[in-house]
């Protein structure tokens, strides 16, 4: 048999044509219960995994990760349920024939795909270890560079593709209210006064000398009148 084959041996006698195909493979035939599918390499590899990691057994670890508004903090299993569920995931790690497998929801929520991947790097396999692989991840493929976008994307839990017509909005939006806060802010502190009358205006315009120094005719004063009039009281 190939190395693949020893490896998707099932583990279940029901999942065998018969017993004895069964205890061909895992019936022990050797002290400390050594069977043919228990000695084959990848079995050996794990154990030799096992005592560089200085574990006893290769468990599946986990990491509990919380959202905030600035990112993203490994917390413990108390914090972690003091959190709603959709500003928190947890970051799974298994040991498999390819290598470490990191699985966990995709940190904007349920209506998102989760995310699976192998990890490609020299960090420890603990805890720790597992969560600066997803947040390696999470940085480069779902979040933007660090700055006000990357805040903003945060915030709205958009990802890159969806950020780009949600950001559209949210500036028309932005300067509308700026726009709202603008006009409120004049009307409340700017000094109120009574609009001027035609002619009050036209005096003004005729003690200041404007007719005579323009050589404005009756028609003409009266149109000059109007302007001023009409820049006043705007």
């Amino acid at each position: 048999m190939t190395y693949r084959s020893y490896y998707d041996l099932p583990p279940w006698a029901s999942q065998y044509p018969s017993r004895k195909k069964y205890d061909y493979y895992h019936k022990p035939f050797a002290p400390r219960d050594v069977s043919r599918a228990g000695t084959f390499i990848y079995h050996q590899a794990q154990k030799q995994l096992c005592r560089f990691l200085g574990v006893k057994e290769l468990m599946g670890l986990h990491a509990y990760v919380a959202r905030t508004s600035d990112g993203f903090r490994r917390v413990d299993r108390k914090e972690y349920n003091k959190y709603e569920r959709w500003n928190s995931f947890i970051v799974f790690a298994r040991m498999d024939e390819k290598g470490v497998r990191i699985h966990f929801d995709h940190p904007f929520g349920w209506n998102y795909e989760s995310i699976t991947f192998y990890a490609r790097s020299h960090r420890p396999f603990n805890e720790e270890g597992i969560f600066e692989e997803a947040m390696a991840y999470i940085d480069k493929h779902i979040l933007f560079p660090k700055g006000r976008y990357r805040d903003l994307q945060l915030r709205a839990c958009k990802t890159k593709n969806e950020f780009v017509r949600w950001y559209l909005t949210y500036r028309q939006t932005e300067k509308e209210r700026a726009q709202t806060e603008h006009e409120a802010m004049l009307d409340k502190y700017m000094k109120k006064r009574e609009p001027m009358s035609y002619l009050e205006c036209y005096a003004v315009l005729a003690s200041s000398g404007l007719f005579e120094d323009v050589g404005a005719d009756r028609f003409e004063r009266h149109e000059l009148a109007c302007e001023f009039m009409d820049v006043m009281n705007r």
